[in-house]
């Protein structure tokens, strides 16, 4: 068998060369239920959970129906515009600014209606799925 680890450095070099990552999810519900404004997640090994993998990847969830009284003001700031999308601090209308310019732009929108036809086909497949497995259901008993 031919050892490849000369490969596999050159794959890492690159690989480390890569700049750090953050990946945000801005959720308007609670998405793990622990009542925390914000998760963080790094990658660690699940069968060793002191070791990190420091791949700079980490994952953010923005949990904004969090009302607590530990949340710097700009974020909190973000949530109201995310609950109520009224922009009240510098942050949040210039995020609106990038909102109402992607509104505009042709090309999303169209991208953005496809997806939503395709996303609405496949809700209403697996509806009809449940429907007439109901309907099979309902035969036997």
């Amino acid at each position: 068998m031919k050892n490849n680890s000369e490969g596999c450095k050159n794959n890492y070099s690159l690989y480390s060369k890569l700049p750090d990552s953050n990946v945000i999810f801005t959720c308007t519900f609670d998405p793990f239920g622990y009542g925390l404004g914000k998760y963080t997640f790094t990658t660690r090994c699940d069968e060793k959970p002191e070791l990190l993998l420091n791949d700079g990847t980490t994952k953010l969830y923005y949990n904004c129906t969090y009302s607590g009284n530990d949340l710097p003001e700009d974020l909190k700031m973000f949530y109201d515009y995310v609950q109520t999308g009224s922009a009240g601090s510098d942050l949040t209308k210039k995020i609106d600014a990038a909102v109402v310019k992607g509104r505009k732009n042709e090309i999303w929108r169209t991208q953005y209606m496809k997806e939503w036809v395709v996303l609405q086909e496949a809700k209403e497949e697996g509806r009809e799925e449940g429907r007439e497995e109901g309907r099979r259901g309902q035969r036997r008993g």
